[in-house]
């Protein structure tokens, strides 16, 4: 019988692997006899025609091992099971290359190791998506690297970082949506952002937006009380200073935000017998420069004094308000006369006028 090429079926298969084969073929043969069975060598195209070799299992079957000589390497036609391990020792290797099929390594029951890399060079996954599905721990990872996100704990369980020191170096942000609970264990808790020492009674910790950063500050409030104990005349005008001693009561506020309380006491006597009523109000500069009743703004409301109808009756005029000069530095206030006052001469006489200045929230 003619064949066109080297056929073995399962019988020759057993007769080959278990006889000695000593031929060398150099077109398709159908070994006759024992004879021909004789060595452990047994080559297709000895005659070294060239193209493709193939050896092919079964007529029916058709599985084939084939020589392709263009691509210089090895086709399997079919799926390949070892019993055995598989070591290679040439070129690159790929595994279900420009195909759709999953490749598995170490599945089913399997218990063995995996092992990728020899200690040197680089190992890359380059996909799309790398899924790493485990009921144990991934180990022995010395660095990460990623130019991409990176999404850990996907909402479920708990994710643990277990080392002497947890270093995260972004040039971005780091946004947490949920809540950040610190430890409040001896030796932990945050530390870094401007976090210094400020557990002092007078202290205040302070966040700033424009830096991103925390401080402390010292926080001391100001405080004066001034005394006049010779000012000036009453008159019914907006322009006349009472408190008109060289230095004016002054407070040197820390922050933009800081309040001032101002309480005034304007002592005296009634300087005739007239049916009169006095007002004082007070002005203020924010720039250090003594205040000015005709041109500086005024702080607070009027102030209106007590009614007198004789001549020496005690006349008085009280006032206390929250005043916010809106920058930190040296707030200086001044009293004044004013307009509201009432009577023919408007010519009470005070004999003291008094200030108190106090820093008070932030």
């Amino acid at each position: 019988m003619k064949v066109q090429k080297f056929i073995i079926t399962a019988v020759y298969i057993v007769s080959i692997v278990t006889g000695q084969m000593s031929n060398v073929l150099a077109d398709d043969f159908v070994p006759s006899d024992d004879s021909q069975n004789s060595s452990n060598q047994f080559v297709l195209d000895a005659d070294n025609t060239g193209g493709n070799i193939v050896l092919q299992f079964g007529a029916t079957l058709a599985e084939s091992l084939t020589w392709n000589s263009t691509s210089s390497l090895f086709d399997l036609s079919d799926d390949l099971t070892l019993a055995g391990g598989l070591t290679t020792s040439g070129g690159a290797n790929s595994l279900n290359n420009n195909s759709n099929f999953t490749t598995d390594i170490n599945t089913g029951t399997s218990t063995g190791a995996v092992s990728i890399g020899g200690g040197s060079g680089t190992v890359t996954v380059n996909s799309t998506s790398w899924d790493i599905s485990s009921s144990g721990v991934a180990s022995g990872l010395t660095g990460l690297t990623s130019t991409g996100a990176i999404s850990l704990g996907n909402n479920t369980g708990t994710i643990a970082f277990d080392g002497t020191n947890f270093d995260l170096t972004t040039a971005g942000a780091v946004t947490l949506t949920g809540n950040l609970a610190l430890s409040d264990d001896a030796g932990e808790g945050i530390s870094g952002g401007g976090l210094t020492d400020c557990d002092n009674a007078n202290n205040e910790l302070r966040w700033d937006s424009s830096t991103n950063k925390f401080s402390c500050i010292t926080d001391a409030k100001d405080a004066g009380y001034f005394i006049d104990s010779n000012p000036a005349t009453m008159s019914d005008s907006d322009n006349v200073e009472l408190f008109n001693d060289a230095t004016k009561p002054n407070i040197v506020t820390n922050f933009a935000t800081s309040k001032v309380l101002v309480s005034v006491v304007v002592n005296g006597t009634a300087g005739g017998s007239d049916n009169e009523t006095d007002g004082v109000r007070i002005v203020y500069t924010t720039n250090g420069t003594n205040p000015s009743c005709s041109t500086s703004p005024q702080a607070g409301p009027i102030i209106s004094g007590s009614f007198t109808t004789n001549y020496s009756d005690m006349w008085g005029a009280t006032g206390t308000f929250i005043h916010s000069p809106g920058v930190a530095g040296t707030i200086k206030y001044t009293v004044c006369t004013s307009t509201y006052s009432v009577g023919s001469g408007v010519n009470n006489i005070p004999y003291e006028v008094s200030v108190s200045l106090t820093e008070i929230g932030s």
